[in-house]
């Protein structure tokens, strides 16, 4: 009778520890990432994923950078993009209006209401940084959650396949990319097949502000290529070609 009790504690005790472990923190608005960015005056917690990851990869922005934040609503990237890059220009996108910010911000600031996949919007970012293209993107974008994960990390994955069009046309050679996306059984092809292939160097990284139960993270491309489209229409051409075509091309008709 008293093993029994022993294996009994035993297991009881392992559930214990099993849950403490496996568990993840119950969802709490107000967390302590909550209260800090209500002290600093920041507009949302989410400043602090941002924040982490600049001061973990200090080279992806540059003195002075021209910087895209797409998705920019409420503001929290722009505010330490701002905050880590005086005197630079910060161009915030977002379908939705964003509250001004006061005239002493500290860096160049333009807000745009519109859809980044847009010509005009395009155009107005062009304008802003002289014509010239951004040195740094960021990206908190994510899609409207549906509540299935399979579905919405899908989703993720397609707005991620946008980010990278808008750098075929918004980043410069050799600029940097920080980008948020949800983590699922369709990641690993898109983090092997594309994502790695525009950039010198890739990291993932999941900052401390990022939720325990949440599935996102962020995805850091350092030296963009700027060769993506070139390689698509490559790829296009040669899925058209027939096997004649290509043997005439490569001079052996």
């Amino acid at each position: 009778m008293q093993s029994l009790l022993k294996k009994f504690d035993i297991l009881k005790l392992n559930n214990i520890i099993f849950k403490k472990i496996s568990m993840p923190k119950a969802y709490n608005p107000n967390d302590t990432y909550f209260r800090q960015a209500k002290k600093r005056g920041l507009r949302a917690r989410s400043a602090f994923k941002l924040e982490e990851i600049l001061e973990k990869f200090p080279t992806l922005m540059r003195k002075k950078a021209n910087v895209v934040d797409l998705g920019a609503c409420p503001g929290s990237f722009l505010q330490i993009l701002a905050e880590k890059n005086p005197g630079g220009k910060i161009c915030g996108v977002d379908l939705q209006d964003i509250e001004k910010f006061p005239r002493n911000f500290p860096a160049e600031l333009k807000l745009i209401k519109g859809d980044i996949y847009e010509e005009d919007t395009a155009d107005q970012i062009l304008k802003f940084f002289d014509g010239k293209k951004a040195d740094f993107i960021t990206s908190d974008m994510a899609p409207n959650t549906s509540g299935i994960t399979s579905v919405d990390q899908f989703r993720s994955i397609e707005l991620n396949e946008r980010v990278l069009e808008i750098c075929d046309k918004q980043l410069k050679y050799n600029g940097n990319l920080v980008t948020k996306i949800f983590k699922g059984e369709d990641f690993e092809e898109f983090w092997m097949g594309e994502f790695r292939d525009c950039f010198e160097k890739t990291k993932t990284f999941k900052p401390k502000a990022c939720r325990d139960r949440s599935f996102e993270m962020f995805l850091i491309g350092i030296g963009w290529k700027g060769e993506r489209e070139q390689k698509k229409s490559e790829n296009e051409i040669l899925e058209e070609m027939t096997e004649e075509d290509y043997l005439r091309e490569m001079g052996r008709l």
